[in-house]
């Protein structure tokens, strides 16, 4: 005996099936997206690192002490004890620290 499908219950079906795929895949698109992004802002900042490093290098010996504003975004110390009490922590058990220092917010979208 040949049992009569129900055009309607199929047509729903098929329309959750392709609606989940689709969810999925905008998920797995959206995680690619957000990891691309993430790593190349991480590559920017660290050749903006390294060139701020070699510049404050460059400046240090040529005999500048204390702490130099390198740019907007960067201050150098050429000696620890001179960095701000608030980025303490960030320093010990070190004898050097080359990298970025954020605030709240970057720990919370970085933490995704």
């Amino acid at each position: 005996m040949v049992q009569a499908v129900n055009s309607k219950t199929l047509t729903s079906r098929l329309a959750l099936f392709f609606t989940a795929i689709s969810v999925v895949i905008g998920a797995i698109i959206f995680a690619l997206v957000i990891g691309v992004l993430r790593w190349s802002e991480d590559r920017v900042g660290e050749r903006r690192i390294s060139i701020d490093r070699d510049a404050a290098i460059e400046r240090f010996l040529d005999g500048e002490q204390g702490a130099i504003q390198v740019d907007k975004l960067t201050v150098a110390y050429n000696d620890l004890s001179k960095v701000p009490v608030p980025y303490q922590e960030f320093l010990h058990d070190k004898e050097n620290f080359v990298g970025e220092v954020g605030d709240y917010l970057e720990l919370i979208t970085h933490g995704l």
